[in-house]
């Protein structure tokens, strides 16, 4: 996946804090469920990914807020964000399949 260098930031430890978010998914009947109340459900594709080591593109209201780049919460349905494993982000317009899946449609 190419990077977007004016939409990219790195964030430190955010791969990691991640990737051990999906392993608990993968753990827990495929759901983690936050002190806030939201549901994460995992992706057997993301886990892969994350254990692979590669860059992995999930719904960006799953990435913590402070590395959503500014993103309006109000449109992050359409949105998706790339984490890369040194931690850069970026956040780009969902496809109609990505925004479907993402919905459980």
């Amino acid at each position: 996946m190419a990077r977007a260098a004016t939409r990219a930031r790195a964030h430190s430890g955010l791969y990691g804090r991640l990737a051990e978010r999906e392993e608990l998914a993968a753990r827990n009947g495929g759901r983690v469920v936050a002190a806030s109340g939201q549901v994460y459900v995992g992706s057997p594709e993301r886990l892969a990914a994350f254990r692979a080591g590669r860059p992995v593109a999930l719904p960006a209201w799953d990435v913590p807020e402070t590395a959503r780049l500014g993103e309006d919460k109000r449109v992050l349905t359409w949105r998706r964000a790339v984490v890369w494993p040194d931690g850069e982000v970026a956040i780009r317009a969902a496809t109609d399949d990505e925004m479907l899946a993402d919905l459980g449609l």
